[in-house]
């Protein structure tokens, strides 16, 4: 898109809100090797000099960029602006953390200086591109964040995920670059590693769901939590306790009675458990996972196996009975983030 188009639409959009005026000064077009126009833009009586840069992409990775450049320049005499065909949400926020605006060719907008605050967003993108990694969290790119965020303070390189994950090099090239794309991680001289680990996790958790998997309910005789873990110590290491049983062990918040765990051979735990399938009322759940990070990543605890803390997290966000409230504090006071 040409940079009169650019001027065109901030113009529509901004006319809508107070008076825009363009600067012609060629002086104030070129600075730091980088085209910015200036505006001059009044609400009310109240006059502002915009530095608007023009950015064919607004993704985090940029705004950090533009934010990053700009710097502690004065905001008394200019207000910088970035202006993109679409920004996220994650990128308002992030213009927000820098103190910068940003508006994007798709109708949003966000301003915020002096006593001027403007949050006009909600606009879906109208300038969508074809992205290598379409499905940030399918099945094997899903492995790969979970393995990370396990790992918060680990400097990977992509051989390492890629081995550690069981995945190609060109799958983890695709994830880190998306993650990269959207400031989630940092890569400096190889080294990778997870720069917002707090908003990866909300990521995740917005678009995962325990019961997505197979799960097949069962009836025990075994009374309470105890005995069925008594006899879960019987078995070697093909399973894994998850939601409120596993809570129980890690940080027990709300009260639960039903026992869920993830297990590839059924029959182990069947035999040792006693159960007994039926169509409604049962009291323990085995779920199959959707790849083997799940229990790859599970540890003892007391000398019954449970998910990682990630996992943990994840299963219980969108569990009913309140499962979202022991989730929470599994996050403040456990994971950190």
């Amino acid at each position: 898109m040409k940079e009169t188009e650019y001027e065109k639409k901030v113009e529509t959009l901004l006319s809508h809100l107070g008076i825009i005026k363009w600067e012609r000064d060629p002086d104030n077009v070129s600075k730091d090797g980088r085209t910015y126009l200036i505006a001059n833009f009044m609400i009310g009586n109240q006059k502002k000099k915009l530095l608007l840069e023009f950015r064919s992409n607004g993704e985090p990775r940029s705004i950090a960029e533009f934010a990053g450049r700009i710097g502690d320049r004065s905001r008394a005499d200019h207000y910088p602006v970035l202006v993109a065909p679409f920004i996220s949400e994650r990128g308002r926020r992030l213009c927000e953390r820098s103190n910068i605006g940003c508006i994007d060719l798709s109708g949003n907008i966000y301003l915020k200086y002096d006593n001027v605050y403007i949050n006009q967003w909600g606009s879906s993108n109208k300038y969508k591109i074809e992205r290598k990694q379409k499905n940030l969290l399918s099945l094997k790119s899903s492995l790969i964040i979970r393995s990370m965020l396990e790992n918060p303070e680990k400097r990977w390189t992509m051989q390492e995920l890629s081995n550690y994950c069981s995945v190609s090099l060109a799958q983890v090239y695709k994830v880190l670059d998306s993650l990269e794309a959207e400031k989630y991680i940092d890569k400096k001289r190889g080294a990778i590693r997870i720069s917002d680990p707090s908003g990866l996790l909300d990521l995740m958790a917005d678009r995962y769901s325990y019961d997505d998997q197979k799960i097949v309910g069962y009836y025990s005789p075994l009374k309470g939590y105890e005995q069925i873990f008594s006899k879960l110590r019987e078995i070697e290491d093909d399973y894994a306790l998850t939601l409120g049983a596993a809570a129980q062990l890690v940080l027990p918040v709300v009260r639960s009675v039903d026992v869920y765990l993830y297990c590839n051979d059924f029959s182990a735990v069947i035999n040792n458990l006693g159960l007994e399938p039926v169509e409604f009322g049962g009291n323990v759940y085995l779920m199959e996972p959707k790849d083997d990070g799940i229990l790859r990543s599970a540890r003892s605890i007391d000398g019954v196996r449970v998910v990682s803390n990630i996992q943990l997290y994840l299963d219980l966000n969108n569990y009913p009975q309140r499962g979202r409230e022991q989730a929470e504090a599994i996050r403040e006071k456990i994971l950190g983030v």
